[in-house]
């Protein structure tokens, strides 16, 4: 059975979705310096990707859930409005699959700090029930985490929902508001933060560039419509999919890279992309895996981008916003850029674009790789 995407939403520092896409294409960067709070007290790093959300924009967020609800989950229901206008689902058919990974944790220490006494509506899976709440849909719903690749672990899990028949549609994304002290003094701990250009920020993720040292933090997500069904909306049918895990680490990817090549492989199971969307965190180690992942496949001609030069590292909804932008991808029939790369690494064998590139793409490659060694990739093609 094929699963089509038929509609997609969501939201970064740019905006929201169309936002995004004009921010992306137009060659800029959404991070900047950090101001949300008092950065010094907790990092070394001062640079940050902060969403501008006005809640009050969207009639699905009511004055107590403004109130009440942790702001990632207001996120995921304005981007609910926005990409279900004008559907109508069967509600017994359709299920919600909406994941987060870093907020849930650090809403938890929030409520724990607060002192807060109805920690119940922090739970995990309430991110997915207040789109059923709000909506009335009724079909299967639940959440995952699996670190930085929690969006599209839940747009694979959602794809599995519809091939065994339990539901006709899925709301399947990801959304992480992960600039918060503790995230900063946690990633700060494992120097996995970019210290280096606190005073150019515009400059500091730098997927495969010599000077990289590590990523930017940054926050939003997206949210996909999957169906069973073709209609005249249709963005994109999924053609693959994978997950893996490397059963090495916690926070470092095998050096190796032997189940990201797997992951790939069955992914593509025989296809050649047109594009591949690499997860590029701009750290040393983790970078150099995939690429060299990807050249022992013999995928060295490809083309290759890497979204985490412009808006950072959005955590567990990395790859879901990811996702979302391949897909556009194959929509305006363009190569994203790959910024702040001065000097390619050496032994980086790869094709690349520093502007937007217009470009026939009929099939992208979209990977995620996270912390535990959950690794996950999947394959669109124009329908």
């Amino acid at each position: 059975m094929t699963v089509y995407i038929n509609a997609i939403s969501g939201l970064t520092p740019f905006g929201n979705l169309d936002q995004t896409w004009k921010g992306i294409t137009d060659n800029k960067v959404c991070y900047s310096e950090l101001r949300k709070f008092p950065w010094d007290k907790y990092t070394r790093s001062k640079v940050a990707g902060e969403v501008k959300f006005n809640a009050e924009d969207y009639s699905s967020i009511s004055e107590r859930d403004r109130e009440k609800m942790p702001e990632y989950m207001q996120w995921a229901l304005a981007s609910a409005q926005e990409l279900l206008d004008g559907k109508e689902l069967n509600k017994e058919r359709t299920g919600v699959l909406v994941s987060s990974s870093l907020s849930m944790y650090l809403e938890t220490i929030r409520a724990n700090a607060k002192n807060v006494d109805n920690t119940f509506t922090f739970t995990p899976n309430m991110i997915s029930n207040n789109i059923n709440i709000q909506y009335g849909f009724t079909g299967p719903s639940t959440m995952t985490s699996s670190a930085c690749s929690t969006g599209m672990y839940s747009v694979i899990i959602g794809c599995m929902l519809i091939e065994t028949g339990q539901a006709d549609n899925i709301i399947a994304g990801a959304f992480d508001n992960s600039v918060a002290p503790d995230s900063y003094k946690q990633f700060g701990k494992l120097r996995a933060l970019s210290t280096k250009f606190n005073n150019t920020p515009e400059k500091a993720s730098r997927p495969w560039d010599t000077k990289r040292d590590g990523l930017v933090l940054s926050e939003g997500g997206a949210m996909f419509l999957l169906s069973n069904e073709k209609t005249p909306e249709t963005l994109a049918e999924i053609s693959g999919y994978s997950m893996t895990n490397d059963a090495y680490q916690v926070v470092a990817p095998h050096p190796e890279g032997a189940m990201i090549e797997k992951c790939i492989k069955d992914t593509l199971n025989g296809h050649i992309p047109d594009l591949i969307n690499a997860h590029a965190t701009s750290t040393p180690m983790g970078d150099y895996i995939e690429i060299d992942a990807l050249n022992r496949l013999g995928l060295q001609d490809v083309w290759v981008t890497a979204n985490k030069s412009q808006i950072g590292h959005l955590m567990g909804a990395a790859g879901a916003m990811e996702l979302a932008l391949s897909v556009l991808s194959l929509k305006h029939g363009a190569i994203t850029p790959s910024l702040n790369i001065d000097y390619l690494e050496d032994g980086y064998n790869i094709k690349y674009t520093p502007t937007t590139k217009n470009y026939m793409v009929d099939s992208v490659l979209c990977n995620s790789f996270g912390f535990g060694g959950a690794n996950a990739s999947i394959l669109l093609s124009k329908t």
